[in-house]
């Protein structure tokens, strides 16, 4: 089973294909082709702009085990889509190996009960699904005004930009500077 079904469940299928996974699902399995890494977390963002189509990013954490069970040395991959909403599948994806995963450390230090008092009907939302072998975990937000949720906005771009930057894809970089100003306002 998949994580935020309604959001992302149309585009699965394609994400789990362009990851080369067999499956995006919780728990701990071994990847196909992957010198035995196992999944260990993965994330999804929508991305929805009020002026703009949605766009996804999807990361996925996987670790080596060897023989004795030792944890080795993670490796991230980052995936960001355009979803066709009427055809429910994707017309642009673009896939990259990034370094490291800057928003998992954002979700450790997140304040939920930070508030400013600021309320606003256009700009972008967000809606941020998570699960590892322990938690799954979603929430929605728009407009962030607070430290901790620019913080969450910060990283999410900051993923968009090394999969938009390593893949080269012309759509990424394109919905990246679209993103960007939002992002600015």
């Amino acid at each position: 089973m998949s994580i935020s079904e309604e959001v992302f469940q149309p585009y699965n299928a394609q994400i789990t294909e362009a990851l080369g996974l067999s499956e995006l699902r919780l728990g701990r399995w071994k990847v196909p082709n992957s010198d035995h890494h196992w999944l260990m977390y993965f994330w999804q963002a929508a991305i929805r702009p009020t002026f703009h189509g949605m766009g996804i990013l999807t990361v996925i954490h996987t670790q080596r085990f060897d023989d004795s069970g030792e944890l080795g040395r993670g490796k991230w991959k980052g995936l960001f889509a355009i979803p066709n909403s009427q055809r429910q599948e994707l017309e642009e994806i673009a896939v990259a190996t990034i370094p490291n995963d800057s928003l998992w450390a954002e979700l450790n230090q997140m304040d939920l009960t930070e508030n400013t008092g600021t309320y606003s009907l256009d700009g972008i939302s967000y809606h941020l699904a998570v699960t590892n072998n322990d938690f799954q975990a979603e929430f929605t937000f728009s407009n962030p005004e607070s430290l901790s949720l620019k913080r969450i906005e910060r990283a999410l771009l900051h993923q968009m930009e090394r999969i938009a930057k390593t893949s080269q894809s012309h759509a990424a970089l394109k919905y990246l500077a679209m993103w960007n100003e939002y992002a600015a306002r």
